[in-house]
């Protein structure tokens, strides 16, 4: 079954599999991690869902994360 939205006719499963399920986020706006977050980072700059530690200085604030499908990743942060 194949599921597309009607405002991008983005076809979202095939993103999330093509993603191996894996998303990738952070701390900031633009989903990037700030420097003291220790956390191992994505291609974006951000972090990889599940990966966040306990200890982390910046995850301790417990922050929402922007999430991005890893397949759409935007690459290094600031390109």
């Amino acid at each position: 079954m194949t599921q597309t939205t009607t405002t991008t006719g983005r076809d979202v499963h095939a993103v999330i599999e093509a993603s191996n399920y894996v998303r990738h986020g952070g701390v900031t706006p633009r989903s990037g991690a700030y420097p003291s977050c220790i956390c191992p980072k994505a291609p974006c700059g951000g972090v990889a869902s599940g990966t966040e530690h306990a200890d982390c200085p910046e995850h301790a604030l417990n922050p929402t994360q922007m999430l991005h499908w890893a397949a759409e990743c935007p690459g290094p942060a600031g390109n």
